[in-house]
């Protein structure tokens, strides 16, 4: 158990994230807070994101959303753990329809095409998971994610 983590359990335990007061609120900051304050929600967001047990609190708390909002409009200094947040939800089998439908694959190309080195890594992160799940194989490429894959595998068969 790690330090990070036993801070984090603290903060439940008190009922900070009780009803998801917390989170609901940094998803109202990533919304329509000044940049420097989304960049800390994020951070906040992708801490919480990071412990399986917190996952299910921060889909309930609209993150997803506001997450890829935050890819499509920055900043810059927000998209990085914004990019994280989908790929820890992603990773998880609950929740990876929630992260394709909240548009995360055609945000998170736009990132890999234009977005901060920081966010690529996490952006590459979300694609790759929903690509492992054949029913969103075809938002991946559809996207364009996978035109380079396609193109390679069509050259291959010729």
């Amino acid at each position: 158990c790690s330090e990070h983590e036993r801070h984090l359990d603290a903060v439940v335990a008190a009922g900070a994230l009780e009803a998801c007061v917390v989170l609901e609120a940094c998803v109202g900051v990533l919304q329509t807070g000044p940049d420097g304050a989304k960049a800390n929600a994020a951070r906040v967001l992708i801490h919480c994101s990071e412990h399986e047990r917190h996952l299910d609190a921060v889909v309930a708390a609209g993150a997803l959303e506001a997450c890829v909002g935050v890819l499509q409009t920055g900043p810059d200094g927000a998209e990085a753990n914004a990019a994280g947040v989908l790929a820890y939800c992603s990773e998880d089998e609950r929740h990876v329809d929630a992260v394709v439908a909240a548009g995360a694959v055609e945000a998170c190309v736009g990132v890999l095409q234009t977005g901060p080195d920081g966010a690529k890594n996490n952006a590459a992160r979300v694609l790759g998971d929903c690509s492992e799940h054949e029913r969103h194989v075809d938002a991946v490429v559809e996207a364009g994610a996978g035109q380079r894959r396609s193109c390679a595998h069509s050259l291959l068969r010729a």
